[in-house]
């Protein structure tokens, strides 16, 4: 199993609310292999076809995802190869992320599907890892207790699921705890790289505006209810805000994004970012100019209220 990466991509408290691009490394599967008999069925020259497809897909967009070396500090390692099966050939990756844990897997006859998926599985991290970056300021007394609940094991009935790795058919529920009134935001990212606002959503018939109260704990998706676990299986991350005023504008923000195609991510984060500098006062707006780097420097610190406070849950699930 390929190892850590030797530092963090993300970076200090401080200095992390900056919307990064994530580092993308590749390398064949049998810089892995144990003993010959592991890789009988490699085929170099449809490997390197692979590479070549998989690295222009990867570097397409600079403000998604940038190719670095194995030894760097990466976000996803891309393990790849082909492979000779029978009269066909079979293309397989194996995505691991930056803590060494395997979030998606594939293996297709076809080089196109493998890198729709993988396409997929890097808008996915680059939305949750960013999402993440998103901090509250330091000294700010605001909090928000997200947790995961699993009604399927006696052992874990009314108790937090410590565990982060759940199974298709799992039964399982949020539970929210904001420690002051304010207004809830509860974003789910699947492992596809689509984006559900859970709470609040147009199917709730009372409370649209998300209102919670200080110390009362709100189930999802509602007391006695829990939510099934289905495929596709993969990495899931859910980001919560807890802000001084409603997101108003996020869903239709989602609803607009899902039509942009391969600019879905950015519109999404830049959207959030318009929602939050309304209720907070983060600025995450993209400069009319490029930075010396020639990218557009997405900044998060400007903070001008410490009355919000955020969480996050990232789990993964499996057949």
């Amino acid at each position: 199993q390929p190892t850590p990466p030797p530092s963090s991509i993300l970076q200090e408290p401080e200095t992390e609310n900056i919307l990064q691009p994530l580092p993308i490394a590749f390398r064949r599967y049998d810089a892995f292999a144990s003993s010959p008999e592991q890789t009988a069925n490699l085929d170099a020259a449809r490997s390197k076809t692979m590479l070549e497809a998989l690295q222009i897909m990867a570097g397409a967009d600079s403000d998604i995802s940038t190719i670095v070396q194995p030894t760097d500090a990466f976000g996803l390692l891309v393990v790849y190869g082909a492979q000779n099966a029978g009269r066909g050939v079979r293309y397989t990756a194996v995505v691991v992320d930056g803590n060494a844990q395997i979030v998606r897997s594939t293996a297709q006859d076809s080089l196109e599907l493998v890198v729709k998926e993988l396409r997929n599985e890097i808008e996915r991290a680059w939305i949750a890892t960013n999402l993440m970056r998103i901090r509250q300021p330091i000294g700010n007394n605001m909090r928000l207790s997200l947790s995961l609940r699993s009604d399927e094991e006696p052992r874990t009935r009314g108790m937090q699921v410590t565990r982060k790795r759940l199974r298709v058919g799992e039964r399982v529920a949020f539970e929210i705890t904001p420690s002051h009134d304010g207004y809830l935001t509860l974003l789910n990212i699947d492992s596809r790289g689509g984006v559900t606002l859970l709470y609040p959503n147009e199917q709730m018939q009372t409370n649209r505006s998300g209102f919670v109260k200080g110390g009362e704990i709100l189930s999802l998706p509602g007391e006695g209810y829990s939510y099934p676990v289905q495929e596709p299986v993969g990495k899931e991350c859910v980001k919560g805000f807890l802000t001084p005023n409603p997101l108003r504008g996020l869903a239709a923000t989602l609803q607009e994004a899902s039509a942009e195609g391969k600019t879905r991510p950015i519109a999404i984060m830049r959207g959030l970012g318009n929602e939050l500098d309304r209720t907070i006062g983060v600025k995450a707006t993209a400069p009319a100019s490029p930075s010396e780097s020639g990218k557009p420097t997405w900044d998060w610190s400007g903070f001008k209220s410490k009355n919000w406070a955020e969480a996050v849950l990232v789990f993964t699930t499996s057949e």
